[in-house]
């Protein structure tokens, strides 16, 4: 049976844990740290310097601020409230919908805001019921990303995913803003992933046998990216991306590949079902 009065201390203030050597975890000051002289095929190798205070300025994105309120980054073109609010059933769900066509009252015919406000209180009821049985609904989505995702504290964490890949040697990082960064070894280069849409990143996952294709999982579903390692554009944006949701199934809090590549599954707290779905023609959602 294991105890924590067996594991060894954490690295004292200042220091890093490098590596695991005879069962040792070894920690050294960050200002010194040199994994190659406990591990020599780490030699020559150039990590990354990240300076997670510096990265994490930016303050992570409320999934409370409406739809209308994107990032600055991107340019918002005009757009009618039907569509706005097909855009926002499909990435946020019915009853998301229903808050937006209340909102929204001068923009829709008067027979729609009052169908809209008695849709809501029936669905709203139903819901509370549905909360008796599973309480974890009556959550926010962000508080339900909080409690169920794989990071401590993901609310106030500064890094909310990260993975290396399988086979090169780089690992991608999601940060608070909901930016997603590559970072390579030996590289200067660091591509980042922004969507409209990519909100509420929790988790990341390499797609296998691929040096270029990850996906996040994020309030809104899943998105698929092709990063080309010898493209010179950092900034990576819609032509890169493949958006990927099916109602009922987000926030995503947990994602992984098969070892082919060729099934990706995920998992929302707000679904009892895993959500599988294949990479290649022909193949489309399937529920585990």
């Amino acid at each position: 049976m294991s105890s924590l009065s067996v594991f060894p201390p954490p690295p004292a203030e200042g220091e890093i844990t490098l590596c695991e050597l005879n069962a040792r975890l070894i920690a050294e000051s960050s200002k010194t740290a040199k994994l190659s002289k406990y591990v020599p095929a780490t030699q020559g190798i150039k990590y990354p310097s990240i300076d997670v205070n510096t990265e994490s300025i930016k303050a992570g994105n409320s999934l409370s601020r409406s739809s209308d309120q994107e990032w600055g980054t991107f340019v918002q073109k005009e757009e009618s409230i039907y569509k706005r609010l097909l855009n926002v059933w499909h990435s946020r769900g019915f009853s998301e919908m229903l808050l937006e066509v209340k909102k929204n009252k001068d923009e829709v015919p008067s027979w729609l805001w009052h169908l809209s406000g008695g849709t809501d209180t029936v669905v709203r009821w139903f819901l509370s019921l549905y909360g008796n049985i599973f309480p974890h609904l009556n959550l926010s989505r962000e508080e339900m990303i909080n409690v169920f995702s794989v990071v401590s504290s993901w609310n106030n964490s500064p890094i909310r995913a990260f993975a290396w890949h399988p086979h090169v040697a780089k690992f991608v990082m999601a940060w608070q803003d909901d930016s997603v960064k590559v970072y390579t070894l030996s590289s200067d280069l660091v591509p980042i992933l922004e969507h409209k849409q990519q909100k509420a990143v929790s988790c990341v996952a390499w797609r296998p046998l691929s040096g270029s294709v990850l996906v996040v999982g994020c309030d809104s579903g899943l998105f698929v990216w092709t990063v080309d390692p010898s493209s010179p554009i950092l900034r990576l944006g819609g032509s890169s991306v493949r958006h990927l949701s099916y109602p009922g199934h987000s926030p995503v809090t947990t994602v992984s590949w098969s070892p082919s590549g060729q099934l990706l599954v995920s998992g929302s707290p707000a679904d009892s079902n895993f959500d599988g779905m294949g990479c290649r023609p022909g193949v489309s959602h399937a529920f585990i």
